[in-house]
């Protein structure tokens, strides 16, 4: 599958900031060489790379099949690729036919079959700016919400008065705006701040845990990371402390292990808290397909779920953002 492919990144100059990108496979071993300015990875069986200043699309192979013509890092979800041109944001599909011109300020990736955009950039929050996109590049929603998430468990979180609920693909509310801010639903429950807390609530809109977490993440594979003190651990879904708040930062459980930080390095730890890798890297992703992408101040490379290196190489400075697990 293509999209276990990873990117790489190679030095090519005397400064950090001088590489070469290309991609290797789970084993590390080189599969499209490092000649691009920079890449991004794959997402339905393409990735986005740079040439000249503009970022195109390629194939496994390394074969282009959208020529270079985005602003930034295409961005493909369900069949629809996110670019930009002129400061402004449309859609393209696999062929690289535009679904939607560049014309919002912001087109989100798409999920659930529709992806939310603004109109307006003169804040994320201003009124009456967001709306949804279909994947034929049809208005779903009117633009009538201040701020949006995209689709998750057939809800999408919406804001409107300064208050957020839950609404349908109609873009009617099924859980009233009266949440400080809310996200995502993720494994039956979504995340909700009522005050400066934060709480988990069902689909029904029921505290599953009441607001009590200074700050909090997602559920991923049965736990959330919570913050406490200043410090972050996990529970489950009952609320109770699988791995108590002992961290500096934490990332999700991905395959069974999670980032975790402490006197600003970073490991991991499995699902009992034990450090499985030791903490030792100034930047790590999460775990995505075996493999987890890592820096220290002298090396950047790919170590599988032991900590061994499966590919490395010297240090260079990386925008990790366009990395799984970000």
């Amino acid at each position: 599958m293509t999209d276990n492919l990873f990117p790489i990144f190679v030095k090519s100059g005397k400064s950090t900031k001088q590489f070469r990108a290309g991609f290797i496979n789970a084993a590390g071993e080189i599969v499209v060489d490092p000649v691009f300015e920079n890449v991004g990875s794959f997402r339905e069986g393409l990735a986005s790379v740079q040439v000249r200043g503009k970022w195109g699309l390629i194939d496994g192979s390394g074969k282009m099949v959208i020529e270079p013509f985005s602003e930034r890092a295409v961005s493909f979800s369900e069949d629809r690729g996110v670019f930009s041109e002129g400061g402004k944001c449309g859609v393209v599909d696999r062929s690289g036919s535009v679904v939607v011109p560049p014309k919002y300020y912001i087109v989100d990736d798409y999920s659930e079959g529709l992806a939310w955009m603004a109109t307006s950039g003169a804040a994320t929050d201003e009124p009456g700016s967001h709306g949804f996109l279909d994947k034929d590049g049809n208005v779903r929603i009117p633009c009538f919400f201040d701020d949006l998430r995209g689709f998750h468990e057939g809800v999408a979180a919406a804001s409107l008065g300064g208050k957020w609920g839950f609404i349908d693909s109609s873009g009617r509310y099924l859980l009233e705006a009266k949440f400080d801010f809310a996200v995502r639903f993720s494994e039956g429950v979504a995340r909700v701040k009522s005050g400066s807390l934060v709480g988990y609530i069902s689909h029904e809109g029921v505290y599953v845990l009441p607001p009590q977490y200074s700050s909090g993440r997602d559920f991923s594979e049965g736990m959330a990371q919570v913050e406490s003190g200043g410090r972050w651990g996990f529970i489950n879904l009952q609320g109770d402390y699988e791995i108590v708040p002992s961290f500096q930062s934490t990332g999700k459980f991905s395959e069974g292990l999670a980032r975790a930080e402490a006197e600003g390095r970073i490991g991991f730890v499995d699902r009992t808290g034990n450090l499985c890798i030791k903490q030792q890297f100034c930047m790590a992703s999460d775990f995505h397909d075996g493999l987890a992408l890592v820096q220290t101040s002298k090396e950047i490379g790919y170590i599988d779920r032991q900590g061994q290196f499966v590919w490395k190489a010297p240090y260079v400075q990386v925008e990790f953002a366009f990395m799984p697990g970000f």
